[in-house]
């Protein structure tokens, strides 16, 4: 029999061989030493030989193959992997015990300013249009079990885009997209770490 225990699905944001995400997945490892297993899910954005419902797909197997070992399991989604997050919450609620997002964009999402990363990224155009389709399927119970952390300000995403409505929010002293979630996952990672641990 496997030690059962909490598991973290950390599911990145765009840029996938960017070297911020590969800093992400190290400042993940500390995790450990909190009680929880922490899992650096790559997403591949950008590669379109695969579809967005593929990529939701292999998310789900992860999540299911997780569950049947009897573990708990809680996701968290910076920026574009917030959406990607969501959907998986909507798709499996009674095996996804809490979802955490960090700076995500969720409102406004054909903002002329976000073109180019729907061309580089169809996949994570999708996963914002679906989000928005099963939205209002979302029930209250759900909400709660989503925490949103913001910063004071974001260029790439504007603050008032990131809401969800029954959603439980945390906002940083911060200012940036990047720096938000770096801290989040380092110096914040208490705020994430308490909130998913809660019954």
């Amino acid at each position: 029999m496997s030690y059962k225990q909490h598991h973290i699905i950390y599911i990145h944001g765009l840029g996938d061989y960017l070297l911020r995400n590969a800093i992400q997945k190290i400042v993940l490892q500390p995790w450990r030493l909190f009680g929880v297993r922490p899992h650096y899910h790559i997403i591949r954005w950008a590669d379109q030989r695969s579809t967005f419902k593929e990529k939701l797909s292999v998310l789900l197997e992860h999540i299911d193959k997780l569950h049947k070992q009897g573990h708990t399991i809680s996701l968290v989604g910076a920026s574009a992997g917030a959406s990607m997050a969501l959907v998986a919450l909507a798709k499996r609620p009674n095996k996804i015990h809490r979802v955490v997002c960090i700076a995500a964009k969720l409102r406004d999402i054909h903002t002329l300013h976000m073109t180019a990363s729907y061309v580089i990224n169809p996949a994570y155009k999708d996963a914002l249009e679906l989000f928005q389709k099963i939205e209002s399927k979302f029930s209250t119970n759900m909400r709660r079990r989503v925490l949103l952390i913001k910063p004071q300000t974001d260029r790439l995403v504007p603050v008032r885009d990131m809401y969800l409505q029954g959603a439980q929010i945390h906002q940083l002293s911060t200012n940036g997209h990047l720096v938000t979630i770096f801290l989040a996952l380092t110096r914040y990672r208490r705020i994430i770490l308490d909130f998913i641990k809660t019954n």
